[in-house]
């Protein structure tokens, strides 16, 4: 039960943070926005560009998470069978959980870039040019 609650902690900590990373990013880039959707670009087009970026961001976030999180379950395994001489896989690191880890991901990607784009793109591009 301990570790449950304590990977829900770390998982709730670890979307808050992509969260806020690409939304910061996004909104950081509000006068490239501006001169974009100047230029003739509309909101569509920009939520393309930004999603794609999202979307890497997420992708090698993924990867690093089931990377660390495989080390992780061996390393946790070696200790309880090495140390506490239990002949039992403690952690266990299925195809489930590799799949839950990257949806995960995708989603709070997805999400985290939706929410300031379409606030954006609500805006006037003269405003978005005028106001850092």
């Amino acid at each position: 039960q301990l570790f449950l609650y304590v990977a829900i902690i770390l998982a709730l900590f670890s979307i808050f943070m992509l969260f806020n990373y690409i939304s910061v990013s996004i909104v950081s880039k509000r006068q490239a926005i501006g001169v974009l959707r100047a230029l003739g670009c509309n909101g569509k087009d920009v939520f393309r560009m930004f999603i794609s970026e999202s979307l890497i961001i997420a992708f090698i976030n993924s990867i690093l998470a089931v990377i660390i999180s495989l080390i992780g379950c061996v390393l946790v395994n070696s200790y309880v069978k090495n140390v506490m001489t239990i002949s039992a896989n403690f952690a266990l690191y299925s195809y489930r959980q590799v799949i839950f880890t990257v949806v995960l991901c995708f989603v709070t990607a997805i999400i985290s870039s939706i929410i300031p784009i379409v606030k954006i793109c609500k805006e006037k591009p003269v405003k978005l040019i005028r106001e850092p």
